[in-house]
């Protein structure tokens, strides 16, 4: 590349220009790790190049969960994942530049699972231990009502007594056992945002103890979106206005009450929703809702804003 003044007398030896394409991520493989990091995991996709384009992988949003890329040929990455820094649950992977430019991502998610946690009680005859590895989600609406899943083993067993879940100093709440890896709580109110504990019980007791494993915040709330029209036998992008949005990896826009549509985080007040075509229309005109959910599981309440 040379530079004029005047478009005739041109700078001599210039710089050398490279143009590529933008990365794309398909999968990432293992999609699941530990809290701590350290996971050897591979990036899938296209588009993938040597050298400070694509020099390190990021998991979530900021530098603090970053990591350097080894690059092994243009459609495979190789990267070991930091720590997540407490976060449990799933982020989006980016390959990101020198410059700290995200160049590739797609919405491929990479989930990082709680290990261990503390076994207590007093080692009741025919309890097995009990360990959970992962949670599912890891935060939700301070009014309670979100449906966490918790995974591990030792979840169920044989004469077991009343299981519970205790969120942070909040009453006990009723746990239910799918299988000896799985069970599934309801959270209660909570007075105020923020990070608690997480607590199994049997008939009051104590089995284990996960630390500060849950946070409580506020609920995504829709009051706009633009535009308000769009074709029903094409998918198109829509920004969806509001209020509590967050950068989070199971951040989803909802379409009526059922299919699911990628999200886009822009700020707290705005995200751009990725719609699908309409289902089973050939013509005539549909009022949809459009809702928001940072956590894939608690929807924006109140009907969210209707889409024409």
């Amino acid at each position: 590349m040379e530079v004029s003044s005047n478009g005739v007398d041109y700078t001599r030896g210039g710089m050398e220009v490279w143009y590529h394409g933008e990365a794309r991520l398909m999968a990432v493989r293992p999609s699941t790790g530990p809290e701590g990091g350290g996971t050897e995991v591979t990036l899938v996709g296209d588009g993938m190049v040597r050298g400070g384009v694509h020099s390190r992988c990021r998991f979530g949003a900021g530098e603090d969960r970053e990591g350097r890329a080894r690059w092994e040929t243009s459609t495979a990455v190789a990267c070991t994942t930091p720590g997540s820094g407490g976060l449990v649950g799933n982020v989006t992977v980016e390959l990101v530049g020198e410059e700290g430019r995200a160049s590739g991502s797609n919405g491929v998610r990479y989930e990082y699972r709680r290990e261990g946690g503390i076994a207590v009680g007093d080692g009741r005859a025919g309890r097995p231990e009990v360990r959970v590895d992962g949670m599912r989600p890891s935060f939700g609406r301070v009014t309670g009502g979100t449906m966490v899943t918790l995974t591990g083993r030792g979840l169920m067993w044989e004469g077991m007594g009343v299981f519970g879940c205790r969120f942070g100093s909040a009453a006990s709440v009723a746990a239910h056992s799918t299988s000896s890896s799985m069970v599934q709580c309801v959270t209660p109110e909570a007075v105020e945002g923020g990070k608690v504990s997480m607590v199994l019980e049997e008939d009051g007791e104590r089995v284990w103890e996960g630390g500060e494993a849950y946070a409580y915040e506020a609920a995504a709330s829709v009051h706009g979106i633009r535009p308000m029209f769009g074709s029903a036998m094409e998918g198109h992008n829509v920004t969806v206005m509001g209020r509590h949005f967050s950068n989070t990896g199971a951040l989803t826009c909802r379409v009526g009450m059922g299919r699911q549509a990628v999200a886009r985080w822009l700020s707290s007040t705005s995200v751009v929703c990725v719609l699908p075509a309409a289902e089973g229309r050939t013509g005539g005109t549909q009022n949809v809702t459009v809702d928001v959910s940072n956590n894939g599981a608690d929807f924006s309440e109140g009907g969210g804003a209707r889409l024409r």
